[in-house]
């Protein structure tokens, strides 16, 4: 869950875009770049869309501590899938979760926080936080 909020957070992508990295199209070295398939919307132009994770010095909220950690924690009981967010409920463990479930993680991480959001809103709240904080997009 931790993972799903910090990079829908860091990128500003929709649910559909985090749920479909893939473990082949991630390359890790001081920051992470992942090549994002393309989608019935993508622009006929852009022969790759790579998202690009920089490191962020607080390491609890780092998105690229948190995907290490998390692949390290998933790793044993990982299937053969190369999607990044597995299930770990007892009968589904190791297997690909849906769209729906990865939405249903950042709500509930959200609501942990004491932030009512839905997943689809967070696109348009961080940059209207970061407008807010004077910070520059």
């Amino acid at each position: 869950m931790k993972l799903a909020t910090l990079l829908a957070i860091a990128t500003g992508k929709r649910v559909f875009g985090i749920w479909n990295i893939f473990l082949s199209n991630t390359k890790m070295n001081n920051d992470i770049v992942i090549r994002l398939p393309k989608t019935k919307n993508s622009n006929k132009n852009i022969l790759n869309h790579f998202l690009i994770i920089i490191i962020y010095f607080e390491k609890k909220l780092c998105p690229i501590a948190t995907f290490l950690e998390y692949l390290e924690l998933t790793k044993d009981f990982r299937e053969d899938t190369d999607q990044v967010f597995v299930s770990y409920e007892v009968k589904k463990i190791g297997k690909p979760i849906s769209k729906d479930r990865l939405s249903k993680w950042i709500r509930l991480y959200l609501e942990k926080a004491n932030i009512f959001l839905n997943p689809h809103s967070i696109r348009a709240n961080m940059f209207k936080q970061g407008a807010l904080a004077n910070i520059p997009s």
